[in-house]
């Protein structure tokens, strides 16, 4: 039988389950198969910051199951990591997650952007054009001026085709 259930995607286990707006309340839960664990606590690891340590408090009693929860304030934006530590009946102790050095994530954000009303609900593309123009190249279909633009017969007039895929771009100046 399985001794824990926790699902970060799940409203159940986490809420809420996507980014924490700041300051904030983070909800977690976790199913612990009763009589096998004692004393559940959630370790939460700012980024860069001190590890805090919060003890669950029993909530209720689901089939086989005891609900532990733990509600964690968090008032900075940033990247929190955290995982669960349980003492056995048997004393000894378990994480979850159970491989070490794994945590679950969370991302704690400011709300003070503000956002024009058309972009509600909308979806912003962000094309990068210069991805379009790789293909074969010949030799005959290529000419260079001193800047390093190129002009393939398909190419419009004025273009720069790069040579170096990941090369670091560059500007001209305003002719």
């Amino acid at each position: 039988m399985t001794i824990y259930f926790f699902d970060e995607n799940d409203e159940q286990f986490r809420h809420p389950v996507g980014a924490l707006k700041t300051p904030g309340t983070l909800v977690l839960r976790i199913k612990l198969l009763r009589g096998d664990a004692a004393s559940p606590r959630v370790r939460l690891y700012p980024d860069g910051g001190a590890m805090i340590e919060t003890a669950m408090d029993f909530d209720r009693v689901a089939g086989a199951y005891d609900v532990y929860v733990a509600k964690v304030k968090i008032d900075s934006p940033g990247l929190y990591w955290y995982n669960f530590l349980v003492d056995t009946s048997y004393g000894s102790s378990f994480t979850v997650p159970e491989h070490p050095g794994s945590s679950f994530q969370v991302t704690a954000y400011a709300p003070a952007e503000t956002r024009p009303d058309w972009i509600h609900g909308g979806v912003i593309y962000h094309i990068f054009v210069d991805r379009f123009a790789r293909g074969q190249k010949r030799a005959s279909d290529m000419s260079s001026d001193p800047y390093g633009r190129h002009s393939p017969e398909w190419l419009r007039p004025g273009s720069i085709h790069r040579p170096d895929w990941g090369g670091c771009p560059y500007l001209l100046p305003d002719e």
